[in-house]
């Protein structure tokens, strides 16, 4: 079975980002990861909260725990497809327009600059990437 891990919506229908290191409720989040991770082909590595599939600006200090989660998340996801002998890893970071960018009440203009996410989100996984697998070691 290939999967496509889009955790963020987890968070939202879940009302919460999992943390079993200091949330003992999340304690079967650990093996169900491992699990998940033997059969991800693909990653919308877009970061949820428990509020909403996307938060608003991934470089934004108040989203900085829920996001570094999903980047632990996504490493884990990373190293099981290299273990399987992986060549390649697909990942897409995916932050939508409004809807899922949230709005400014009244004016339903979006809080961020859609664009300057996508490529702040980019550049977060590309680093996050390069230090789970640095180029000299691939």
């Amino acid at each position: 079975l290939k999967l496509n891990a889009d955790l963020s919506h987890w968070c939202v229908v879940c009302e919460r980002v999992f943390d079993p290191e200091n949330e003992p409720r999340d304690d079967w989040w650990p093996d169900f990861l491992n699990l998940l991770s033997q059969h991800v082909e693909f990653c919308h590595c877009r970061c949820g909260w428990a509020e909403a599939p996307q938060i608003s600006d991934p470089s934004a200090p108040e989203h900085r725990r829920d996001l570094d989660l999903h980047l632990g998340w996504w490493r884990h996801i990373w190293r099981a497809q290299h273990a399987r002998g992986g060549a390649e890893c697909w990942v897409e970071p995916e932050y939508g327009p409004p809807p899922y960018m949230p709005c400014l009440p009244h004016s339903g203009k979006p809080v961020a600059d859609l664009e300057g996410v996508v490529e702040t989100a980019k550049g977060q996984l590309e680093a996050a990437f390069e230090r789970e697998f640095p180029k000299s070691a691939q």
